[in-house]
This record gives C-alpha cells, sequence and structure tokens, in this order.
C-alpha cells in the first residue's frame, strides 16, 4: 500500500493529466486487491490447517497470498477495474 500510494502521489504531483479521481481509483483498488489476498490467503490456510499455527502457517499464508495476488492483478487488469472505479467517483463529483 506504501508503494502504490507512493508512485500515485508521484503521478499526482508531477502529471498534469492525473488528478484526485485517478489517484484514489489506482490506490483503492490496490488496496481492495491487497485485502482480498491477504483476507483470502488467511480464510484458505485457515480452513485447510485449522489450528496448526506457527511458522508452516505463515509461510502458506504468503505463498498463497501472492498466488492470490498474481490472480487477482490479471482479473482486474482484463476488467480494467481501477479504470471503472476511477469514472464511477468522476460520476459522483466528490
Amino acid at each position: 500500500m506504501i508503494i502504490s500510494a507512493a508512485i500515485n502521489t508521484n503521478d499526482l504531483i508531477f502529471n498534469d493529466d492525473y488528478d484526485f479521481y485517478d489517484w484514489f481509483g489506482n490506490v483503492g483498488t490496490d488496496f481492495i486487491k491487497s485485502a482480498l489476498s491477504i483476507y483470502g490467503a488467511e480464510l484458505i490456510i485457515g480452513v485447510f490447517i485449522a489450528g496448526g499455527g506457527g511458522v508452516v502457517a505463515l509461510i502458506a499464508i504468503a505463498g498463497v497470498s501472492i498466488l492470490i495476488s498474481a490472480v487477482l492483478d490479471e482479473i482486474f487488469e482484463v476488467n480494467n477495474v481501477s479504470g471503472g472505479l476511477t469514472n464511477e467517483l468522476r460520476k459522483l463529483q466528490i
């Protein structure tokens, strides 16, 4: 999230065609992807390693989270979720 915010803030400052709608759309999309991948991985591993805990569970959560994140990146890219979110924010005129 910090890296996403830093990259998008850099674009906001130095790119004249980039505005707060773009910033919120891109950072919001990254936040949604990271939340889904982390909590999804915890849920999946929690079901399979119920109560096992420890280092094995943490490594498994990290691996599944990376896998889920890669799949979500592809799905969000194909469906242009960031662009859709940005357009919906523009329609609201917040």
